[in-house]
């Protein structure tokens, strides 16, 4: 049972439960006890319940998810964040394009009517 200590976290996270038995104040048959039982028959005995660090390992385990989740909760709210911040870029990058170009062709639609005003006042001499 020493090698179930070690997969379970075992060493000194054992939980153990030894009672002594000093008297026997009545002896039952098992056709006599109901549920579960554990008997022990004789003087000075010694019973030792273990539960070879099963309880420590479970409490290892749980706090571990714990922060496992706490930190996947704060990686996500940092990705989410991240996410938002490059959409929010990219939308003024993106209206910064439209003005330009925007501005580009209000340019060139001012160019072509200068032309052809310009044109036309040349013509007509």
């Amino acid at each position: 049972m020493a090698a179930l200590g070690g997969f379970f976290g075992g060493g000194g996270k054992e939980s153990r439960t030894t009672t002594t038995n000093t008297t026997i104040a009545q002896e039952a048959g098992f056709s006599e006890i109901s549920g579960q039982a554990l008997s022990v028959q004789g003087d000075s005995n010694q019973v030792t319940l273990s539960d070879f660090g099963a309880i420590s390992a479970a409490r290892d385990i749980a706090s571990e998810s714990l922060r496992q989740v706490e930190l996947a909760g704060s990686n996500t709210a940092s990705t989410v964040s991240k996410a938002v911040q490059a959409v929010a870029e990219s939308s003024r990058a993106e209206t910064e394009n439209i003005v330009i170009q925007g501005a580009k062709w209000a340019a060139l639609a001012v160019m072509v009517f200068a032309a052809a005003w310009a044109l036309k006042g040349f013509a007509g001499k």
